[in-house]
């Protein structure tokens, strides 16, 4: 069974919320403010995906402090590019079609400032920094719920590590202004459920 998107409609509450937050939290001043096309919710259609929605709401019932984020990924397909593609591929390749047939699964995350683990961020155009649609002229963004339990704010980088320290549930990087090490925030879970996708993003640079 495929996952499956369903077209938000402009006016629908949902896709307004994710619109306003999408726009309002396009921080960096050099890139100018692109323009959303369609925003999908996700259907969790397969055995794994389902399993993996009702493990999230456990999680997130069990740690607390839910926050909504962007998440920035490689699409190599063209899903989203119209309301009427909603089917995700099924190419390896696509990071963002996996994620959709299954989840953010940190074990095939790359060992970034602070190790490996998800990365999610409030901020995004920082999130577009990692978006990547080379077979499509639109970008893609998932919009996910992150668990993010204790966290642990982290003033300098972390290479390697698996998990939060100190007996905490995340990380959330400290903001240059904080005295921190990176000039957007960002934050980290490394458990696949921490994580759940949430909606997709489909928006045109202008």
């Amino acid at each position: 069974m495929s996952e499956t998107l369903w077209h938000m409609q402009p006016h629908e509450d949902s896709a307004r919320s994710i619109q306003n937050h999408f726009y309002s939290s396009w921080q960096h001043p050099n890139k100018k403010m692109p323009t959303i096309k369609h925003i999908f919710g996700s259907l969790y259609m397969s055995s794994h995906s389902h399993r993996h929605l009702h493990r999230s709401r456990a999680y997130a019932e069990r740690y607390g402090s839910l926050r909504m984020l962007f998440h920035g990924t490689l699409r190599t397909c063209r899903v989203g590019d119209t309301p009427g593609s909603v089917d995700a591929c099924n190419s390896s390749d696509c990071k963002l079609c996996t994620i959709l047939h299954g989840s953010f699964d940190p074990s095939k995350s790359y060992n970034g400032m602070f190790g490996y683990g998800v990365y999610a961020t409030p901020v995004s155009s920082k999130a577009d920094g990692y978006v990547t649609s080379p077979n499509s002229p639109y970008k893609a963004m998932l919009y996910a719920l992150v668990t993010l339990g204790k966290t642990k704010v982290m003033n300098r980088a972390e290479h390697g590590i698996r998990q939060a320290p100190d007996s905490c549930d995340s990380v959330t990087a400290a903001t240059y202004a904080q005295g921190g090490a990176v000039e957007y925030p960002e934050m980290v879970v490394y458990h696949e459920d921490a994580i759940c996708a949430d909606a997709l993003i489909i928006y045109e640079d202008n």
